[in-house]
C-alpha cells in the first residue's frame, strides 16, 4: 500500500482566492454604513446648535465629510501599498482595519475640535497662531495614543 502526498492543487488556490473576493466584497455595505454613520455622528456631536440661519456652519458637516474621508483615504492606501508589497490580504484585514482605523481617525478629530473650542482667542492672535498654539498643546498626546495603539496591534499580529 502506497501513500501518496499531493501537492495542492490549483483548485484549492482559487477557491481561497474567491473566498476571500467574495468576504470582502459582501463586507462593503457594512463598512460604508459604518463610516455614513460615523459622518453623522461626528457632525452632529462636535456642532454647535443655536440659530437655524448658522446651523451649516456650527454643524461641523465639511469636518465631518473632510475627517472621515481623510480615515477611508487612509484605509485604502495602506491596503494598496501592502499589495504592492506583496503581502497577502486575509479576511480579517479587509473586514477589521477599516474599523480600528476609522475609531482611531475619529478619536482625533474630537481632541482637536474639542481643543480648539475650549481655546479663547487672544487679542491679535490669527487663526493660524491659534491653530499652531493648540495643535502644539493637544499633538504629544494624540502621539502618544496613536503609538499605544499601533504597539498593541503590533503586539497582536503576532498572534496570528
Amino acid at each position: 500500500m502506497s501513500c501518496q502526498i499531493n501537492a495542492p492543487s490549483s483548485k484549492y488556490l482559487r477557491s481561497i482566492e474567491d473566498e476571500i473576493e467574495r468576504g470582502s466584497e459582501s463586507d462593503l455595505l457594512p463598512i460604508a454604513i459604518s463610516y455614513a454613520f460615523m459622518f453623522c455622528y461626528i457632525t452632529f456631536t462636535l456642532g454647535e446648535y443655536h440659530d437655524c440661519k448658522t446651523f451649516l456652519v456650527k454643524s461641523k458637516v465639511i469636518l465631518g465629510f473632510f475627517g472621515v474621508l481623510i480615515v477611508l483615504v487612509s484605509v485604502c492606501c495602506a491596503l494598496g501599498l501592502f499589495c504592492f508589497l506583496g503581502v497577502p490580504a486575509t479576511l480579517i484585514i479587509v473586514e477589521v482595519v477599516p474599523f480600528l482605523v476609522l475609531a482611531v481617525g475619529v478619536d482625533n478629530i474630537f481632541i482637536l475640535v474639542q481643543a480648539f473650542q475650549r481655546e479663547e482667542k487672544k487679542f491679535g492672535q490669527t487663526l493660524e497662531e491659534r491653530i499652531g498654539f493648540i495643535v502644539g498643546k493637544v499633538a504629544p498626546s494624540m502621539l502618544l495614543s496613536s503609538i499605544s495603539m499601533s504597539s498593541c496591534f503590533f503586539i497582536g499580529m503576532k498572534y496570528f
